[in-house]
């Protein structure tokens, strides 16, 4: 009796670690530093499409590869740092400009702007570059999810909008495409554990 109550109570905790509370979500402003290498040659046209606010920049390289969102620091005028990803911690890649920055440093960032956030149960989202996605009658599929274990045709994400406080509030989705409409097939709250921005 002992042995099984150690072994429900081990269970308990293992799975309360797993889906633990948040108490507040962790808002990190990207501010990645430029590496010495790899180096690529290439020029930023814009604002980022999928980060528009100040410091952020849609680039293509001497070799019309598109990268999105690339970062500019405000003592370096001759590159900018581009592939960055926050969440598996790597460096990206140095963008050697071919001509300076345009003139138009972007936008502030919204209250409730965001690049990439980690949901409560550490599934990955991220901006979804490209033609909107809108359900009819329900909003515009902003984010792209990396849920393991969908069914065929079927796939997540995040809907635009956040409810902002404590903890951000978000609306997860399942959706399909049906004859070129996207369909929503379930619509779940979510808390936001991280945002990345």
């Amino acid at each position: 009796m002992i042995r099984k109550t150690f072994k429900i109570f081990i269970l308990f905790w293992v799975a309360s670690i797993g889906f633990a509370q948040i108490d507040e979500t962790k808002v990190i402003d990207v501010k990645p530093a430029i590496p010495s290498e790899p180096v690529k040659e290439g020029v930023c046209w814009d604002q980022s499409l999928v980060l528009p606010r100040f410091g952020a920049w849609s680039c293509v390289t001497a070799n019309k590869e598109n990268h999105d969102p690339c970062f500019s620091q405000e003592n370096v005028t001759d590159a900018v740092v581009c592939d960055v990803n926050p969440v598996k911690k790597t460096a990206g890649l140095k963008l050697k400009l071919a001509q300076p920055l345009p003139f138009s440093q972007g936008m502030a960032a919204l209250p409730d702007q965001a690049w990439i956030v980690e949901l409560e149960d550490h599934t990955i989202c991220k901006v979804e570059a490209g033609p909107q996605k809108i359900i009819e009658n329900t909003g515009t599929i902003a984010f792209v999810c990396n849920e393991a274990g969908l069914s065929s045709g079927v796939n997540a994400g995040l809907l635009a909008g956040f409810e902002l406080g404590p903890v951000w509030q978000g609306h997860f989705v399942h959706y399909s495409v049906e004859n070129e409409i996207y369909v929503a097939n379930t619509i779940t709250q979510v808390s936001i554990k991280t945002v990345w921005r």
